[in-house]
């Protein structure tokens, strides 16, 4: 029975909230940090009600994640935040929730992360993307050019063309394995599964230009020849407790686009670098590049809307698909488009501003042309000057992937 003063019995819920915090599973600094929190709360005339659902975020928050709150660094705040979205399909309302309550723990307990978490706001179908936080083309080119330079170039680089080119969630594109990639002669579909994370994003969509970059990670995939394993894998140097071979997690994906912002040494924001303003940046270039409504929500796994759509026929997943890339000119006899180019010399589709083919390394200009062949003859002069065998191996190797690995050109390019 409600109580005047309280008819929506927020004390109540407090004490029962409190009990559930004295008896959960949680690391008792957590149990500790949270309960001084909400009584310092409490004490600042915050409202119960605020508190009640502060109380239950922390705790719940605490109880999910895989490590104290307490030991959190900024990464592990990210990873947790996709897992709940992704793990728990929680709305976006709740996600909210959990950020407003992780953001007033990080600030109690001084931990540096804090100002990482941005709370937001619910986005609605009336938001508006801000042109100016999406991605540059430049930027874009920066970061595959600095994964050039990691220890999982090949699979780093295959991560964000895929990202970028086919605009589909992180969490779907971590959940893909090998048997769900089909290659045509210059682009290639992928399909997402029915499964936990892929936010009914189901079916199959084309990729155009990341299918060079996927065919070379294919090639030093550790379990190449096993159709069930997980297309993007993680391996020793990724610092995560279970082992390689295994299926990347979405942190693990959001870790390693921040690391590789920071080794491309561009000034961008963090928020910026986020798997899903990957997504917002190429659905923005799609609307720019003319494809239609019907067909942009289709290749997005976005939820058709009968009345925005009706003008338009239905069109089966298989003619959509082939729309799109006739679109871009990948169909034979179909007119070409400046947003998007095909290698003239094996026909591949190719990034928008690439110098050069990232399949067999052919450089579209003459600017590109000359450095390539300065990168290479400079090698081979410095080969024969140099005494250290060493250095002898290593100028031989650049000359060497110069010719024949197209994964390289583009670090030898700068």
């Amino acid at each position: 029975m409600a109580e005047i003063g309280d008819v929506q019995g927020f004390e109540k819920a407090y004490s029962q909230q409190l009990e559930k915090l004295r008896s959960a599973d949680i690391d008792e600094r957590d149990r500790k940090n949270i309960r001084s929190l909400v009584q310092q709360r409490n004490v600042n005339g915050i409202q119960k009600s605020t508190n009640v659902g502060t109380l239950n975020r922390c705790r719940l928050a605490a109880e999910r994640a895989h490590k104290p709150l307490i030991e959190f660094d900024v990464d592990d705040y990210y990873g947790f935040h996709d897992a709940l979205e992704l793990d728990h399909d929680l709305a976006d309302g709740t996600l909210r929730n959990y950020r407003k309550a992780l953001k007033r723990y990080a600030e109690h307990t001084d931990l540096d992360w804090a100002e990482e978490v941005v709370i937001g706001r619910v986005a609605t179908a009336n938001d508006t993307i801000d042109p100016s936080k999406l991605l540059t083309d430049d930027e874009v080119s920066a970061m595959l050019d600095a994964a050039a330079g990691g220890r999982n170039a090949a699979r780093d680089k295959a991560i964000m063309a895929m990202l970028r080119d086919s605009g589909m969630r992180v969490g779907a594109l971590c959940n893909l394995r090998i048997h769900d990639v089909e290659f045509t002669e210059s682009a290639g579909e992928y399909t997402v599964q029915d499964l936990p994370g892929n936010k009914d994003a189901e079916g199959t969509r084309p990729f155009t230009w990341a299918r060079a970059l996927l065919v070379n990670w294919l090639s030093v995939h550790p379990r190449p020849n096993d159709d069930d394993a997980p297309l993007f894998t993680k391996s020793d140097d990724d610092n995560i407790v279970s082992g390689p071979g295994e299926a990347l997690s979405t942190g693990a994906v959001r870790k390693m686009l921040y690391t590789t912002a920071n080794r491309a040494d561009i000034d961008i924001d963090r928020e910026r670098v986020r798997p899903h303003n990957w997504r917002d940046t190429t659905i923005a270039d799609w609307k720019l590049d003319g494809l239609s409504d019907q067909q942009i929500k289709h290749r997005s796994h976005h939820v058709e809307d009968s009345d925005m759509l009706s003008r338009y026929g239905p069109l089966e997943d298989r003619e959509m698909n082939e729309s799109i890339l006739e679109h871009y000119g990948i169909e034979e006899g179909t007119a070409r488009t400046p947003d998007l180019e095909q290698c003239p010399q094996c026909g591949t589709s190719v990034r928008p501003g690439a110098h050069f083919c990232q399949q067999c390394g052919l450089a579209f200009d003459d600017a590109a042309r000359e450095k390539l062949e300065s990168v290479k003859s400079g090698a081979r002069d410095h080969t024969v000057d140099e005494d250290d065998p060493g250095n002898r191996e290593t100028l031989t190797k650049i000359a060497a992937a110069a010719d024949v690995d197209p994964a390289d050109v583009n670090a030898l390019l700068d």
